[in-house]
């Protein structure tokens, strides 16, 4: 016995299941940060969990039914979370063959090069991204006489990372 027609149940599971998929897209792949979509799903998940253990003696059937939409917002939270460690993967996976194509332009040059593109297609394929998501997807190459630095976007807007080619070393800028 439900509380919903199927038709009704159906409907109301593909919305909530579009609201999660959203959410991930949102965080995931159009911010970068794992801020938003994480903390309404978060919130929804734990208002299902206390609904859930609230109707579990009682009315069965909400139980069930909010135990699955929490199910559904803790897969969002997953991937959410997932979707970003990938993109920092990504990131930090790509400036280092970067910065070692950059070193060996150095070595086989003397000089170091004037932007990134001088690098391909002799030292690599091509430029790639440091992330999939729409913002801060590309390195930035700054080149004068007196510093040589490759940058990156680890957190958008801020979370910059920077490679310093003199001291050798990461840091973070903001």
């Amino acid at each position: 016995m439900g509380f919903l027609s199927p038709k009704k149940e159906s409907f109301r599971f593909k919305r909530i299941i579009a609201t999660a998929l959203f959410l991930t897209i949102l965080d995931g792949f159009i911010l970068g940060l794992p801020v938003f979509g994480l903390a309404i799903s978060s919130l929804i998940l734990v208002a299902c969990a206390i609904a859930s253990i609230m109707f579990i003696f009682s009315k069965r059937e909400f139980s069930k039914l909010y135990a699955v939409k929490g199910f559904i917002y803790l897969c969002a939270c997953v991937c959410i979370v997932g979707v970003y460690r990938l993109n920092t993967f990504v990131g930090k996976k790509n400036a280092h063959r970067i910065v070692s194509a950059i070193e060996i332009y150095k070595s086989d040059k003397g000089v170091y090069p004037a932007k990134l593109s001088d690098l391909a297609p002799e030292y690599m394929s091509g430029i790639p991204v440091c992330a999939y998501r729409l913002s801060g997807r590309q390195y930035r190459y700054f080149y004068t006489d007196s510093y040589h630095y490759l940058m990156w976007v680890e957190m958008p807007p801020f979370g910059r990372r920077m490679y310093d080619f003199q001291d050798k070393e990461w840091r973070y800028i903001d």
